[in-house]
């Protein structure tokens, strides 16, 4: 993960305090929001063959 996205994440901010945004005295920094966002996924455990192999089920 620091390899991934830590280190070229701190690179990417350094690299936007030092570069000035126009004529305005300030860096794109300044001007830049960044998200990290993560995704959780459920998956089933447990025993589902009785469940798989039942055709009369409804999805309720």
């Amino acid at each position: 993960m620091w390899r991934n996205l830590w280190n070229p994440l701190k690179t990417l901010v350094a690299n936007l305090k030092a570069t000035p945004y126009g004529m305005t005295r300030k860096s794109y920094y300044d001007f830049t929001t960044i998200v990290l966002a993560s995704k959780m996924e459920r998956t089933i455990s447990g025993d589902v063959e009785s469940i798989l192999s039942n055709s009369s089920l409804t999805n309720a």
